[in-house]
């Protein structure tokens, strides 16, 4: 007799499927032993999965990505955009005044924290603010969901055209193809107009899908593919345009709803908030979680620096970059110069810092003379 069969005269429910067929998973230990600093040649070795095991080799250096101290220091300067972190507790202060407010003084509060807004997110402040200026001078009363409305009547026709003036250049990549691949790849590039002016309903137009099909698609040219993906990629997202922004966040959420006022308002600073970035790509050769491998940075700006490499995320802009980074690192010296932290683990922090931007870049990021000069003379780091 089954068990299911019997189970109801014991007076217990059924087992399920997954419950009989399925054996219970084993924990399974990982080992990572780490023989130098990151800056120096890292040597990992990994074992399993699930529960990680930590030489004390580097037991000075190593910290979790959410214990990381710094980033707990306020007003740091954001390596990536250049303006000011929110620390999680700044970040939770800021939830629980806005939360507590009346609608009409969401703009106020918002005009408080907008020095840790992302540039994105800024400039659309600044467009729901001046839109919210003429409508007092008026004599009504501004309502963040309905200027945000208003707005994307206004960013919807500019961003359409921006994003078909990108599906005409993909078509031009491909006329080299032959005939029957480049019909085939015209035929889904008129399915992407048909999403992107409104015409098909079946799915809203969403970038990091644009990406992922040209990534599966078969191409039998790289050089087009590759081309192709760079011409995705360089499709607006609502994390570097305004446009982008006002058009996704006008319109409904995942459970069909409109977005709140609150919603909206959170929206515009929660990416401000601080979060733990990996100079060198968790994904890129090895997971190095060494603080001297991390800095502090805006929660949006982490995710859209993704995985890339250090210095393809640092040649996107470099002038700016190299400023925002020296003003981060001058930040966090002053901070520790003045005991903010008080774990000896962080003491050399800027050095190992600077050295590892040094060695990631081969050379072309240099901040030692103006951080480290000491180490300039030790002729070992080459």
């Amino acid at each position: 007799m089954y068990i299911n069969q019997i189970s109801p005269l014991l007076g217990c429910q059924p087992l399920k499927t997954a419950q009989i067929k399925q054996p219970k998973q084993q924990n399974i230990k990982e080992q990572r032993t780490v023989e130098y600093s990151l800056w120096n040649g890292p040597s990992v070795s990994f074992e399993g999965r699930k529960k990680r095991q930590y030489s004390s080799v580097l037991a000075g250096k190593y910290e979790k990505p959410s214990k990381f101290r710094i980033a707990r220091i306020p007003n740091l300067t954001c390596p990536a955009c250049g303006q000011k972190i929110m620390t999680r507790h700044g970040y939770t202060t800021f939830l629980d005044k806005i939360r507590k407010a009346k609608e009409e003084d969401y703009l106020t509060i918002l005009d408080e924290y907008k020095e840790y807004m992302c540039p994105t997110e800024l400039e659309v402040f600044d467009s729901i603010k001046e839109h919210a200026d003429r409508i007092v001078k008026e004599g009504g009363t501004p309502h963040i969901t309905e200027i945000v409305k208003d707005l994307r009547q206004i960013k919807l026709p500019e961003l359409e055209k921006i994003q078909l003036d990108k599906v005409e250049d993909m078509r031009d990549a491909i006329q080299t193809l032959p005939g029957a691949e480049k019909r085939r790849l015209n035929e889904k590039f008129n399915t992407l107009t048909e999403i992107i002016v409104g015409l098909n309903k079946k799915a809203p137009f969403r970038r990091k899908t644009l990406i992922e099909w040209v990534e599966k698609c078969k191409i039998s040219d790289d050089y087009v593919k590759t081309e192709l993906l760079d011409i995705a990629y360089s499709f607006p997202s609502s994390s570097e345009s305004a446009c982008a922004w006002i058009v996704k966040n006008s319109g409904k959420d995942k459970q069909g709803n409109d977005r709140s006022a609150l919603e909206l308002a959170e929206k515009l600073v929660s990416i401000a908030s601080t979060s733990t970035d990996h100079v060198l790509a968790r994904n890129i050769e090895l997971n190095h979680d060494d603080i001297t491998n991390y800095m502090a940075m805006h929660k949006g700006c982490n995710s859209e620096k993704t995985d890339k490499s250090f210095m393809e995320w640092y040649n996107e802009s470099p002038h700016e970059r190299h400023i925002f980074i020296r003003n981060y690192l001058k930040d966090v010296k002053e901070a520790l110069d003045k005991g903010k932290i008080k774990d000896k683990k962080y003491k050399d922090y800027i050095k190992d810092c600077v050295l590892n931007i040094y060695k990631l870049s081969k050379g072309n990021v240099d901040y030692r003379e103006e951080f480290c000069p000491e180490t300039i003379k030790d002729k070992s780091e080459d």
